[in-house]
């Protein structure tokens, strides 16, 4: 056997690899598990301002309202819900399970008062968190061409966009309300000078009022002569033996009193005519007044309404405004963007927000960590008791 190896089959020679100068060109499937593997080995995201990236923004959205859910810390300690709540231990025996019965009733009527001063703090909390959002959000705005770079640089543009909104909702409103305070003081003083123009015809009829009570006067006074003149004619006509000479006086003067009162009543139908020609003259007059009035009342309804469009549309302008802050403040807290005094002073403002929301959570969930068991136990041995007394007091009463 010969001791030299066996002649092995040649191996194919190895594909040349790209060189390290110049550009590599890559496929489209090779860039796309480039990526990946970029992504797989990326290193884990850094504290940012002493937190997590999740949980800043957990911090942020709880402190904005926006995450209602609790943090799994926070479904809840049982021994802290105990502490909180102060129920006690579980009773031992049926008269304890009464002391404790009455002993929950009025814990949870003091929890419910405790639960209503934590919703209130959360809330005052929530709103100084916001307003501190908006605050940084400002600060990053003032100093836009510092902070226009990268991520916050859309935001900006979203900022400035909605600052220009407000501007033009704030100048459409103020135009609106100079308009309504022009067209309304023009109406007014149109009012008064129908008012002026009413005064003469107000006086006409006043007078003529006057004067037919006069007319009135004078006609009822000749009535009243007439009256007698009659009265005389009959009773010199009834006497014993009459008098042709006081008979004819007597239906002289009747017939005198007669043209009078004619004349009276024909003065007051005269009078009564003009009135009611002045009177016609001042309804009128007051008639346009009082179109005129309406035509001011409905001018002011009208810019009243326009008004409050244009006052919503700044409320909603103001809003979209506050939105782009708090956004353009929560991508630099995010990004490490924000200068770090103003973000470390707001991120304060947000951790007692939240600490006001786990609060107020915690006192929710308080009054309901009592012995059950135990409480319904005192409350049938107290029934069962009551009921017990009622029967001997019946059946003492009989």
């Amino acid at each position: 056997m010969s001791d030299e190896p066996p002649d092995l089959p040649a191996l194919d020679e190895l594909p040349e690899l790209p060189s390290l100068e110049g550009s590599v060109e890559l496929s489209d499937e090779q860039s796309e598990v480039a990526a990946a593997l970029a992504a797989a080995w990326r290193p884990p995201p850094q504290d940012i301002y002493g937190f997590k990236p999740a949980e800043l923004e957990r911090l942020i959205k709880r402190a904005a309202g926006e995450d209602e859910t609790q943090p799994e810390a926070l479904r809840w300690n049982p021994s802290e819900l105990e502490q909180r709540a102060s129920f006690g231990a579980t009773p031992d025996g049926r008269l304890a399970a009464m002391a404790y019965a009455l002993h929950v009733f009025r814990r949870r009527r003091e929890l419910r008062g405790e639960l209503l001063q934590a919703e209130r703090a959360r809330a005052l909390a929530e709103a100084e968190a916001s307003e501190a959002l908006v605050a940084l959000g400002e600060t990053l705005y003032a100093r836009r061409k510092e902070a226009a770079r990268g991520s916050l640089a859309e935001r900006i543009d979203k900022v400035a966009g909605a600052a220009v909104r407000v501007d033009e909702r704030l100048s459409a409103h103020g135009t609106e309300s100079e308009l309504a305070a022009a067209e309304l003081s023009d109406h007014d003083a149109t009012i008064a000078a129908a008012d002026r123009d009413a005064e003469p015809f107000r006086t006409r009829a006043q007078a003529a009022e006057q004067h037919v009570q006069r007319r009135q006067r004078e006609a009822e006074r000749a009535a009243g002569l007439h009256k007698r003149a009659e009265i005389e004619i009959r009773a010199a006509q009834s006497a014993a033996q009459p008098d042709p000479a006081r008979i004819e006086r007597a239906q002289a003067l009747a017939r005198e009193r007669s043209g009078e009162l004619t004349t009276a009543q024909a003065a007051r139908v005269e009078a009564q005519a003009a009135l009611a020609a002045a009177q016609a003259k001042l309804d009128e007059q007051l008639a346009h007044v009082a179109s005129l009035r309406s035509r001011r009342q409905a001018a002011a309804a009208e810019h009243a309404h326009k008004s409050a469009q244009a006052q919503t549309e700044v409320n909603a302008a103001t809003g979209e405004h506050k939105a782009a802050l708090l956004e353009l403040a929560r991508a630099a807290l995010l990004h490490n963007l924000a200068p770090k005094a103003q973000a470390e002073a707001c991120l304060a403002v947000l951790q007692r927000a939240n600490a006001a929301a786990d609060e107020a959570g915690l006192m929710a969930a308080a009054p309901d960590c009592y012995d059950r068991d135990g409480n319904r136990t005192g409350l049938i041995t107290a029934a069962g008791i009551a009921a017990l007394v009622c029967v001997l007091l019946l059946w003492l009463a009989i």
